[in-house]
């Protein structure tokens, strides 16, 4: 298959970071075909979600824009985009495949309808380079962009113990009905013995840890980390991990990232990528030590650690 030099899009990364949106650290992979290969948007859906996540969905003003800087000025190609119509409160509107309404307003010519989907179309003057075609269309150098994995969202620290800390996530959108994992990874100046992972739904003081790996996983002279990973439940919007073998009174760096593994659509061998990590730096609670734990539209608790059960791996 005829695949675009990857570069540019991986500028594009670079571009977001420089913009300080770690956050919104995303990747595409852009396919480019000629006419007796033109793939309509379902068939083009289809090779993105087997070699990739899905067709790319660009959120925001800003992500459509730094695609569009990736792109060599003057080209006339046409790209399909994750974009499709639906009902909306006064006729039809547009929504992304991971079920988000287009936020801005980018149309060349707005005609949202059944039968249409979205795509870029590159050779037009301007800015406003969406336009909507009919998805079964197969035109000269129509091509399609694909989306990469994508990051987790809104990571932080549910609690910490003297030996624990428990974190949570939101499963994005778009990964919710893709096959995926986690790549769990902790960090500390500090050696320690081991490190274990301890699903949030069973007995914490009870039941052996699920996963363990030492520290430091891979050795590292000053930062020692242990890298852990976690299945993905199928349609789970959220997750809630607990981090067990800490020591207490120290500061630790967690950051989780998505994983997925596709087949290359070239070489057919199965390769593994990962999304942009989101981190949070907890501290766990020293031994005996009075700790306040504040909740969000709730009292403010202060307790002591020694009176909660620890757990002895």
């Amino acid at each position: 298959m005829d695949l675009f030099d990857p570069s540019p899009l991986q500028r594009l990364a670079l571009l977001v970071l420089w913009q300080g949106l770690a956050s919104s650290a995303l990747w595409y992979q852009v396919e480019r075909r000629d006419r007796d290969k033109a793939e309509t948007w379902i068939q083009a859906r289809r090779f993105c979600q087997r070699h990739y996540v899905d067709l790319a969905v660009l959120s925001t003003q800003d992500q459509y824009q730094f695609l569009l800087q990736t792109m060599a000025a003057g080209e006339r190609d046409t790209f399909w985009l994750g974009l499709q119509p639906h009902t909306a409160p006064g006729g039809w509107g547009w929504k992304w495949v991971d079920g988000q309404g287009l936020s801005y307003d980018r149309w060349y010519i707005k005609s949202p309808g059944p039968g249409l989907c979205g795509c870029l179309e590159t050779s037009l003057k301007g800015e406003n380079k969406l336009l909507s075609r009919s998805c079964g269309e197969t035109v000269e150098r129509h091509g399609f962009i694909c989306q990469g994995a994508v990051p987790p969202e809104r990571l932080k620290a549910e609690s910490e113990g003297t030996d624990h800390v428990t974190v949570h996530w939101d499963t994005p959108p778009l990964m919710q009905t893709a096959d995926h994992s986690y790549r769990i990874t902790t960090c500390s100046s500090q050696p320690h013995p081991h490190l274990s992972l301890l699903h949030p739904s069973l007995p914490p003081c009870h039941t052996p840890p699920l996963f363990l790996c030492p520290f430091p996983h891979p050795p590292h002279p000053t930062t020692p980390c242990c890298v852990l990973h976690l299945p993905y439940s199928n349609s789970s919007t959220s997750h809630s991990t607990r981090i067990s073998g800490l020591t207490p009174g120290t500061q630790y760096t967690i950051s989780v990232a998505i994983v997925i593994t596709r087949p290359d659509p070239v070489t057919g061998d199965n390769v593994t990528t990962d999304s942009d990590p989101v981190t949070v730096t907890v501290t766990t609670i020293g031994e005996c030590d009075t700790h306040t734990h504040t909740h969000t539209h709730t009292h403010t608790h202060k307790y002591t650690s020694c009176e909660y059960c620890l757990c002895v791996i």
